[in-house]
């Protein structure tokens, strides 16, 4: 909807996720907040009124939360084979390759 009239993010993060917290002033006559109130800093991902509010345009949801898992991992080795192939030498030689690279 039309309540948010200006959303900031602040400097402060969140303590218990560690998101930044947005800084948002609601409209005068449609603040959801009590009392009249029209600012409120606090977490989307944390806060209830501020989730309650906030929609998302991906299907998969909002917020991840576990960052950094399954990421990073490769495709992995197809099992039932035994012993090397030239392609695993190959990826060996390369991975010792660039490691020394890096040191220098």
């Amino acid at each position: 909807g039309d309540k948010a009239h200006k959303i900031k993010v602040s400097a402060d993060f969140c303590d218990d996720c560690g998101s930044k917290l947005l800084s948002v002033t609601f409209n005068k006559t449609k603040s959801p907040l009590p009392a009249g109130e029209e600012e409120k800093t606090a977490c989307l991902a944390c806060d209830e009124l501020f989730n309650s509010l906030t929609t998302s345009g991906t299907s998969k949801g909002f917020f991840r939360r576990n960052p950094g898992k399954g990421k990073g991992k490769g495709k992995g080795k197809k099992g039932g084979r035994k012993g090397r192939s030239a392609e695993d030498e190959a990826e060996e030689r390369g991975r010792k390759l660039a490691a020394q690279g890096k040191k220098r």
